[in-house]
């Protein structure tokens, strides 16, 4: 018996350093995380904060600026592969590993006889309970590529925003602009930062719906179709385009349309008017 059940604790043994061995996904960094970190924490304390402050022209101000900034993006994203190398193994420890030690317990049932059996077999039950209770979470499996995704899209944009600024001399902007920008960046690849992102979007796309909506109780689905068309056209992004807008009205009047613009393109009675001056956009003839 004791022979039996030393055999089954080293099969448990072995399937869990099996299931750990394969949690980690990741290759080897060429140079460790410690060493990439000591080369660059210097841009992160104040002795170069102040050189910037001190320096005698733009020129100056803004490489140091660059090199600050340069730094602090190139340590924010080894601290994000970081994070997500984390996560992942731990996602996938928590179904590998769970799925190991239920067969290493299943197989010990089969091995061990009497009360000892039992008793693996109701481990066995509890922790396929436990895997059932992970996997109907699904947050590892579904919830976190999705939010990984929506993190790395982010990260982009703000990039977009702090690369675009480098570009421009220090007046236009600052280091401390850098920095507030950094920490968007920061907070762009987090969970909380993924979760509010998806939000927004998801207001953002619910307000559109409804307006569409509305426009389709108001005048029916043809009319709205195009009447939307043509409000995105003339306020793309919700923000009025004033040359857009008064070529449309000089398009009005030379087409012996009376209607200002606004209520032209939400006159239902307008229809082919509206169909045609889309028609007359999309061939560049209202630009």
């Amino acid at each position: 018996m004791k022979k039996k059940l030393h055999c089954t604790f080293l099969l448990i043994t072995a399937l869990g350093l099996v299931s750990c061995a394969s949690t980690k996904g990741f290759p080897d960094r060429v140079v460790s995380v410690d060493e990439e970190l000591t080369y660059l924490r210097p841009y992160f304390q104040k002795v170069e904060v102040d050189k910037y402050y001190t320096a005698n022209n733009d020129d100056a101000r803004k490489r140091i600026r660059d090199d600050i900034i340069n730094s602090r993006i190139a340590g924010i994203d080894i601290e994000f592969s970081q994070f997500q190398q984390g996560l992942h193994e731990l996602g996938v420890s928590l179904n590998v590993g769970t799925d190991a030690v239920m067969l290493g317990l299943g197989a010990a049932g089969a091995l061990a006889s009497g009360g000892t059996s039992q008793v693996l077999s109701a481990a066995s039950a509890a922790v396929t309970g436990l895997k059932g209770s992970i996997d109907k979470n699904a947050f590892y499996e579904q919830a976190m590529p999705a939010l990984f995704a929506k993190m790395i899209a982010k990260r982009k944009a703000v990039l977009v925003n702090i690369r675009t600024g480098l570009l421009q001399p220090t007046s236009l902007y600052p280091l401390q602009q850098g920095i507030a920008d950094l920490e968007e960046y920061r907070y762009a690849g987090t969970i909380p930062g993924a979760i509010s992102a998806v939000v927004q979007t998801a207001g953002a796309e619910s307000a559109k719906a409804d307006s569409q909506l509305s426009g389709i109780m108001n005048y029916g689905f043809e009319v709205t179709k195009d009447s939307i068309a043509l409000k995105e056209w003339l306020s793309p992004e919700g923000v009025r385009n004033r040359q857009r807008w008064n070529n449309l009205k000089k398009w009005l009047e030379e087409n012996n349309i009376s209607d200002d613009v606004a209520s032209f393109m939400d006159a239902p009675e307008r229809r082919v008017q509206i169909k045609q001056a889309l028609d007359a956009i999309n061939k560049g003839l209202i630009n």
